[in-house]
């Protein structure tokens, strides 16, 4: 009586429900994880989107100031300064005061072009003797010679009127614009090399790159990319196409829009796959555990309760489980004398 009192007092629980509630409660837990994880990204990638967008129009707009300066500058001194008519031969007397004048209006303009443009004028275009620099010059001066010479054969064997080119040394390559007016040819000049200012802070990836091809056609620079993902799919093209009244060449950006998170998110995605498989496995596992274990337990337990009614019934069966194999035989053993101890009373009574 008091093993029956003691087993109504005990709250059962089930397995096979808690189990599910687990199961639930987990997979509950990895879809949150994932969507979380989605929505992080997609925010990521869109922020990186904008980023970069803003950060190419921004770039296209001041290189468009830029390069309508100084082929403003170029167009108007060749063609309408009035000291141009007398700076032509260098043995004038008022040579150096207009040299002085050009470099004086030169000065106030480059606050629009910046110091990476430089001019240069050549009194005679067919020789490099009279070519002389109005501006700073921000190269070697090596390199500086290498560049008048080839400027001034290039020039000579091209006639590029009103249009932007290149113009490469064994050093560097450069955009260039000239005009020739009345006898004189005037120039301005940059390295392909400052194009990438105000570009260098976005980062690629692997497998980006920057591409600025002049006139939209022929590609003259192209910088390799850094950091993020080398995953092609992740990757997304920005352009900044060029105009005639502004910058000569179309910029194209080949960029990871996910700046390495998408790797992350793959491998974190993996990682709930595997803890998925994990419970599904578990779930499979104790599933079996309990088929095998808690079942035969149970019957057990009813065959012990059983003894204590006259009519109990006493499976005979042997238990799968080895450890209660041994068991299961005493307990046989034992109902059959309470069996016989019972016939007994019974008769002498």
């Amino acid at each position: 009586m008091a093993y029956n009192y003691y087993m109504k007092k005990i709250k059962s629980y089930s397995i096979v429900r808690s189990l599910d509630g687990l199961i639930a409660l987990i997979t509950a837990i990895l879809v949150i994880n994932t969507i979380m994880s989605l929505f992080s990204v997609r925010q990521i990638r869109s922020d990186n989107i904008q980023m970069i967008s803003d950060t190419l129009s921004n770039y296209g707009i001041q290189e468009d100031s830029r390069f309508a300066s100084a082929r403003h500058f170029v167009e108007w001194s060749a063609t309408k300064d009035p000291s141009m008519t007398h700076i032509k031969s260098e043995d004038s007397g008022e040579f150096f005061s207009h040299m002085i004048t050009l470099r004086s209006r030169l000065n106030d303009m480059m606050f629009n072009t910046g110091d990476d443009f430089m001019f240069f004028l050549n009194l005679d275009p067919a020789h490099t003797d009279s070519f002389h620099a109005i501006s700073s010059i921000n190269v070697p001066y090596d390199e500086y010679l290498t560049l008048k010479k080839n400027l001034v054969e290039t020039s000579n064997r091209h006639a590029y009127l009103l249009h932007w080119s290149t113009v490469s040394t064994n050093e560097n390559t450069y955009l260039y614009y000239m005009i020739k007016y009345r006898g004189v040819s005037l120039y301005s000049v940059i390295p392909v090399d400052a194009l990438m200012h105000g570009l260098d802070s976005i980062t690629t990836g692997k497998n980006g790159y920057v591409s600025f091809r002049l006139n939209g056609k022929q590609e003259f620079k192209k910088a390799g990319g850094k950091g993020g993902s080398g995953l092609s799919f992740f990757y997304k093209d920005f352009s900044y196409k060029y105009s005639r009244d502004g910058i000569p060449f179309t910029v194209r950006i080949h960029a990871d829009v996910y700046s390495s998170y998408g790797e992350q998110l793959i491998k974190q995605l993996l990682i709930i796959l595997i803890l998925l498989l994990a419970v599904i496995i578990s779930t499979v596992y104790i599933t079996k555990l309990y088929r095998v274990i808690m079942m035969p337990l149970e019957e057990f337990s009813s065959q012990l309760s059983s003894v204590a009614d006259d009519d109990g019934a006493v499976n005979t069966e042997l238990s799968q489980i080895t450890e209660l194999a041994a068991a299961n035989e005493k307990f046989q053993e034992l109902t059959d004398e309470i069996k016989t101890l019972r016939i007994e009373m019974y008769e002498k009574e």
